[in-house]
């Protein structure tokens, strides 16, 4: 017809023009940050793994500060279930405020039974989920909401070189159904090169064989260049 319909996704070639006199565009990126800065970000991230692996550590080196004393590791026997321990942080780089959250799992693989290690860190999840929810229902929802949500699991997993425990393989198959999961080969440095690149292919043949899906890899359209971070 006259006007034809290009449909939601059928968009006509953009015509590309020069500009007579400078239109400022260059300041948008500028104005983009400035705005940006005015709010505060939200990351809550969960570390999940046995004792010992350095975790800690790690999470110190990521953003550059130290977040936390070592959690000292306790014996098996003593260890009656997993617990749930958030911290909350306030970062501040250039005037952006990141509002950062870790959730530790003390506990976690150090019981002699482990077959419901994971089920009071799934209720966590579940829980934070519920209650964002549950406030997005409420009247007031377009105020703010405070976010408690997991948005990632930390997954440390032990440099033994021969693929994932068994609690490993469950404990990830039931977390990747409700959250983003990174694994993460813990003291990787203890580790050669060539022993790096073979832990690396079985892991990945593990969580092929147990369809488990991870992030960033398994939801390339969901992020840009998060394989630079890892």
């Amino acid at each position: 017809g006259q006007f034809p319909d290009p449909g939601p996704w059928k968009h006509p070639q953009p015509r590309p023009l020069d500009l007579t006199s400078p239109l400022g565009l260059d300041a948008l990126p500028n104005q983009h940050f400035t705005k940006v800065k005015r709010n505060t970000f939200d990351l809550n991230l969960m570390v999940v793994g046995e004792s010992g692996l350095g975790k800690t550590t790690f999470m110190n080196t990521l953003f550059n500060t130290d977040l936390k004393e070592e959690i000292l590791p306790r014996n098996p026997q003593s260890t009656q279930t997993v617990q749930i321990q958030p911290s909350y942080y306030e970062l501040v780089e250039d005037g952006v405020i990141l509002n950062l959250c870790i959730v530790d799992t003390p506990g976690f693989g150090d019981e002699l039974n482990r077959e419901h290690n994971v089920t009071p860190i799934m209720e966590y999840i579940d829980k934070q989920f519920e209650e964002y929810m549950t406030a997005e229902r409420h009247p007031g929802f377009r105020k703010a909401i405070p976010d408690t949500r997991i948005h990632a699991v930390l997954y440390f997993i032990a440099p033994n070189g021969h693929g994932l425990k068994e609690l490993d393989a469950r404990a990830l198959q039931t977390l990747a159904k409700k959250v983003n999961v990174i694994p993460i080969i813990a003291k990787a440095d203890t580790m050669t090169a060539e022993e790096k690149v073979s832990f690396k292919h079985i892991l990945l043949r593990d969580l092929q064989e147990h369809g488990i899906k991870t992030f960033p890899s398994d939801y390339p359209d969901e992020v840009d260049g998060a394989e630079e971070l890892l």
